[in-house]
């Protein structure tokens, strides 16, 4: 069962297979913030994705990880969860394809 779901489900482990396809298109995309006390403990596999990610080649990419002290599961960094949402979809506008438009978005 660990290993059906290691292949199936495992981020890690699809980053590591698959890096020199999927790498290209995640330079500048990830951020990921992360409790150390996460309900799940989800932190652990986090780090380890870091670890790893220290290690790329072709490209090389670290990602940028932030970890909040003592801070649960969905802890989304010093900023509210709102303002978080907002940079998110900023951060989407600046990015999208040419001749994408965004009617969805009223701020």
């Amino acid at each position: 069962m660990a290993e059906y779901w290691r292949e199936h489900y495992d981020l890690l482990e699809y980053l590591k297979r698959n890096w020199r396809t999927v790498g290209p298109k995640l330079v500048g995309k990830l951020h990921i913030y992360m409790g150390d006390a996460d309900t799940y403990f989800l932190d652990r596999a986090t780090r380890e994705l870091e670890a790893w990610m220290k290690t790329t080649e072709n490209p090389h990419y670290e990602g940028y990880f932030l970890y909040g002290d003592q801070k649960p599961h969905c802890w989304s960094g010093p900023v509210s969860q709102a303002q978080r949402l907002k940079e998110m979809a900023m951060h989407g506008l600046r990015h999208m394809p040419a001749g994408t438009t965004a009617p969805w978005w009223r701020y």
